[in-house]
This record gives C-alpha cells, structure tokens and sequence, in this order.
C-alpha cells in the first residue's frame, strides 16, 4: 500500500511536468511518504526527516507525505517545522499545495484509482481503510473509515496496465476481505474477481492481505474463484497471535479455532494453495503460556510464509495503555519463533524438490539469477540464461530449497 502511495504520488507529479532527479542536490522539491505502523520505523523516518531537513530545509521545499503526516503532524513539526505535510486520502492535494493555492489540507477527500506499473508488475488499491478497530493499530488513526473504489474503475485500471504490459496484478488493500461494505453494502471480493478474470491477456492476480472475519463470511466464494488460472492459489490472512485471550486484548474479532478451520478448508478445497500470516510477539497481555500456544499453532497448521514482528508502542492506541512487557523477552521469543518458522519454512518448500512446474518470471536476482513465482506464489531462484525474458512463463525444475524460496532450473519449452 505505501509502496503505491508512493507512485501514486509520482505519477500525480509527473502528469504536472515534474520530474526526477537522481540527485538530491539537483532537485527543488523532496518528498518522503511515510509510514509508522512500527516504532522502529518511525524512529528511521525521523531520523532521515531531521537530517534532509537541516540540510535542505531552507534551501529546497520538504514534503511528508503519508500516514506519519496525518497521525504525528506534531513530531514531525518537532524536526521540520516549516515542511509541507499531506495527509493520507487526499495525494491530490500536493499539487494545489505546490501551487499556493491552498495553505491547509483537509483530510479523507476521496481520489481516483491510481495503478502503478513497474516493469511486469502492476499496483492496483481496492480500497483504504478497514472495518477494525485493533488495540495495536496507529493506521486505523491514519485511514479511519473503509472506502472501496468501484468496481468498474478498478476494472479500467488493471485493464489499463494489462495493455501497458503488466504481467502480475497485485490487488491492495488494508483488508481486500472488506471490499465493498461501505459502497455497495456487502463484501464484493469475488465478484470484483469476477470481472478481472474476464479481461483479455496473460496476466495473474494476486489478492492482498484479508483479515479471518471477512474471510470466514465469503470462503466458499473464495474457494470457487481462487481456482481460475488467472488468480494466484495465495491468501496473507494474519493470525497476529495463537492465543484467544491476547487476541481479545487485541480487538481481534475471531478465535484461534475460526483460524483453524480457515486453514484446514482451505487446504482441503484447493490443492497446493499457499498461506501467508502475520504474528506480533510481545504484545501487551501475552504471558509465557500465550506465546507457546501461538508456536504450537504455527507448528499445528505449518503455514508456509510468516511475517513476523516484535509489538512496539504506538501513540495513539489502545494497547499502548496497557501494561508493557519487558523488551528483553519480547526479543527471546522473537528468536525462538523466528526459529521455529525457519523450520517450518523449510520443512514446507523442500517438498517442492524434484517438482516439475511453471513459473512466471518478474525481475532479475541477485547475482545474474532470475526471481519467477509459481501459480501458488513460490519464489523460484533460477540461473540468468541470457535467453529467458521478464514476463516470460517458464517451465521450472526444483532442485533445492531455503527457509525462504525454492531455487531451479529452466526446462527446455
């Protein structure tokens, strides 16, 4: 999502004649769009903030775009009193602010769908915002209400990078799950799918991340489209903790045993199908007891991809009231569940070994390699060929496999 702001922002500025510079020092206007939905990432944007501002501050116009500008207006003020903020919602307005036309920006003013095209991959929002009100959460203050772009205007977007040739869809969304809800008054997921799958090309979806609650309410509907061969065998459905009691705490509104089932159905409906998760270690409330019951359910379910993250304070929030447990634990379990998901990662793709796939190749590697995803979203490290195009399917045999991807070799056509 804030990768696409970012474009988003880009494009606005490029469609008004500016450009960029490689250069700082060539440039007359420097933007940063930021995100604090950690604390660690607040502190590297403060910090870099703090440091173009007093190198720059005077010299060139600063702008702080994003949701650290809607949320911390005053932090910011604190390192860069004189820089331009734009809030979240209203990307749009930069330009009016470039242009002195206006002095202030009011926040949540709707905009259109902007899709943001690099290389084989295309950035397409489906909505801001969510329906939730986690305790943990500083974005809910950034993004306060859910608003979901039409159907037919993110049909013309993703058909629009299609024709420039985009070869991946990547649908985004703070919760794809709740598409729908505030315009047309029900879920809408499918059936926006529904459309996509219809425009002409080769070109594959990636559906975001959606939350359990929303997935429950439409899972069979999910099962059925997730099937086309147009749509990733993917879902990121954060599970956050594997205990019921913290996920009260959290505001989360479903149970580890929804979670269970989720997974289980869905295995059992779609063959191969891969699941990502999120997990906060250390969040308020989660005592020995609550933790190791999260790693018995990683270990239970052996999800195949963890995002995972030590809880860190957040203003605003309502967990950040509550009693705070020491940073010295939260890292210890940290490394034990980074551990244990080092495991499971491992024990999951090397069963891939010895497959024989296709694979959609989207940008070069490290090392004169190629970066392609399978139809259930696997990376696969393949040897640069000299010979193989970005975009390009290719027929792929798994030969080995880290924690992390799985690593191959291009099979004559």
């Amino acid at each position: 999502m804030n990768k696409a702001d970012t474009e988003i922002l880009l494009g606005i500025l490029r469609s008004y004649g500016f450009s960029e510079t490689p250069s700082i020092d060539d440039a007359n206007l420097i933007i940063i769009n930021t995100c604090t939905v950690r604390k660690d990432t607040e502190e590297r944007m403060l910090k870099r903030i703090k440091n173009l501002y007093e190198k720059y501050g005077h010299a060139k116009r600063l702008v702080i775009a994003g949701c650290m500008a809607t949320t911390q207006p005053y932090t910011i003020r604190k390192v860069a009193p004189s820089a331009i903020l734009v809030e979240t919602y209203n990307p749009t307005a930069i330009i009016e602010l470039l242009s002195n036309k206006i002095s202030k920006v009011s926040p949540l003013n709707k905009r259109e769908v902007y899709e943001v095209v690099k290389g084989p991959i295309a950035i397409v929002p489906i909505a801001d915002g969510c329906t939730g009100y986690c305790s943990f959460c500083i974005t809910k203050i950034a993004r306060p209400k859910l608003h979901s772009y039409p159907i037919d205007l993110v049909k013309r977007k993703v058909k629009e990078a299609v024709t420039r040739g985009a070869r991946e869809i990547q649908l985004t969304a703070q919760d794809t799950g709740a598409y729908g809800l505030d315009i047309y008054g029900k879920r809408k997921l499918v059936e926006l799918l529904l459309e996509l799958i219809e425009i002409p090309g080769d070109f594959m979806i990636r559906i975001g991340m959606m939350n359990p609650e929303h997935l429950m309410e439409i899972i069979d509907d999910i099962v059925y489209i997730i099937r086309h061969p147009k749509i990733y065998k993917f879902l990121h459905i954060p599970l956050q903790s594997g205990d019921d009691r913290v996920l009260r705490i959290m505001n989360r509104r479903y149970s580890v045993d929804d979670y269970r089932y989720i997974v289980k159905y869905l295995r059992k409906k779609i063959e191969d199908i891969m699941i990502a998760t999120d997990i906060i270690v250390g969040h308020p409330g989660e005592d020995e007891e609550a933790f190791n019951n999260t790693i018995n359910v990683l270990k239970e379910l052996e999800i195949e991809r963890v995002h995972l993250a030590q809880y860190t304070i957040r203003p605003l929030t309502l967990s950040a009231a509550l009693p705070q447990i020491p940073p010295y634990v939260k890292k210890k379990r940290s490394i034990k569940a980074l551990k244990v998901i080092e495991e499971i990662g491992l024990k999951t793709h090397r069963r891939y070994i010895g497959v024989t796939t296709k694979a959609l190749v989207l940008e070069k590697g490290l090392n004169n390699t190629l970066v392609a995803r399978t139809r259930n979203y696997y990376s696969v490290i393949l040897p640069n060929d000299g010979e193989t195009s970005i975009g390009e399917w290719v027929n792929v045999r798994i030969t080995e496999a880290t924690y992390y991807d799985l690593r191959g070799t291009i099979l004559p056509n």
